[in-house]
């Protein structure tokens, strides 16, 4: 199966994407597509030659001023791939992430999500897979089904197949800012129950304090 990586951001992620775009050349299993939506910029905005990586790039500008939503949704509509895993331009992702998300998919799994933590760690053996343990609880977040210690989801970095995104797309209304990955996750969790797939190892670093929450 092709896998596509749809990468949101806006003007101000731009000086943080190119560490992203490094930590996607760095993958054990290269993408087969990466569509970067960036909104409030123009062309000339992009200081990246997208010649220097290896895997098919496109970085789209748009001088609207979207939601993340909305540059997600965008992002994932030019993807060709067969699996659509979703990222934010100010983290990087660990080596071995699309490698252990597109093994997730090899059974009839619709969404996989993984930990992530604020710092990088090492290299995994093998990817710890927990299957149908996400349910979403009355406040709409993401939680476990029982108990597993040290594990966290990060709703902004899941994968999902194409046909459930283009069924279950990421929600625009203002209503939903800053909790609208959530809304995504949850939204697909609660579609397919006991189709889901978490991998408790740490797939991504989390950097909240490079940018703030505005699209």
């Amino acid at each position: 199966m092709k896998l596509g990586v749809a990468i949101c951001a806006y003007y101000g992620h731009i000086p943080h994407l190119k560490t992203l775009l490094d930590s996607i050349q760095r993958q054990t299993r290269l993408p087969d597509q990466v569509v970067v939506h960036c909104s409030s910029s123009q062309p000339e905005d992009i200081p990246y030659d997208v010649a220097e990586y290896s895997f098919p790039l496109t970085i789209r500008t748009d001088p609207r001023k979207l939601n993340a939503s909305q540059n997600r949704n965008l992002a994932a509509a030019e993807l060709c791939t067969d699996l659509i895993s979703f990222f934010d331009a100010d983290d990087i992702m660990h080596p071995q992430r699309l490698e252990f998300v597109a093994k997730g998919f090899e059974s009839d799994v619709q969404i996989v999500v993984h930990n992530y933590a604020s710092h990088m760690v090492g290299l995994h053996g093998a990817p710890e897979w927990y299957r149908n343990v996400l349910t979403r609880c009355q406040s709409g977040s993401t939680i476990f089904t029982r108990h597993i210690p040290g594990a966290a989801v990060h709703n902004g970095h899941p994968t999902v197949r194409r046909a459930v995104w283009e069924h279950i797309r990421f929600r625009e209304e203002d209503i939903y800012r800053a909790k609208e990955d959530t809304v995504f996750c949850t939204d697909v969790i609660m579609a397919y129950p006991s189709q889901t797939l978490y991998c408790h190892n740490v797939l991504s670093q989390y950097t909240p304090s490079r940018t703030m929450n505005i699209f």
